[in-house]
């Protein structure tokens, strides 16, 4: 495995700030899936009306800086044995930054999770993933 994994399995929640990916040294600092299903997976909620169908993420570097980073999202429906792009690509153009997902009409299906095809550091030991839907 390329990334650190700090989720395992976790379901997003509406409306709420949450860590996708976050270790003291920058937990994405290679390419590669962030971990193997179910470590590093994530999912969002049913359907709900507050629900819009957007996803923020938000990359944040640590110890320095992060040139680029780019990833496909990508959802398994299987259990996490095969995962494909469902939004290709993820470009931070900035970093610290952040870019908006279409996710809409997945809700409470499938896992989810980035599997990161650039992976420039600068200074930085590596960024840090955050999320928000809602």
């Amino acid at each position: 495995m390329a990334n650190a994994t700090t989720i395992v399995g976790k379901t997003l929640r509406i409306g709420v700030d949450e860590m996708l990916y976050v270790t003291t040294a920058g937990a994405v600092n290679a390419t590669g899936p962030v971990g193997t299903a179910p470590n590093g997976t994530f999912a969002l909620p049913p359907q709900s009306s507050v629900w819009r169908g957007q996803m923020i993420l938000e990359a944040v570097a640590i110890g320095g800086t992060v040139s680029a980073l780019v990833a496909n999202l990508e959802i398994s429906l299987d259990g996490g044995t095969t995962f494909a792009a469902l939004v290709s690509p993820v470009t931070f153009a900035a970093i610290p930054g952040a870019v908006r997902v279409d996710v809409s009409g997945c809700g409470g299906n499938g896992q989810l999770r980035l599997n990161f095809t650039t992976v420039t550091l600068g200074s930085g030991t590596g960024a840090n993933i955050y999320a928000h839907i809602g």
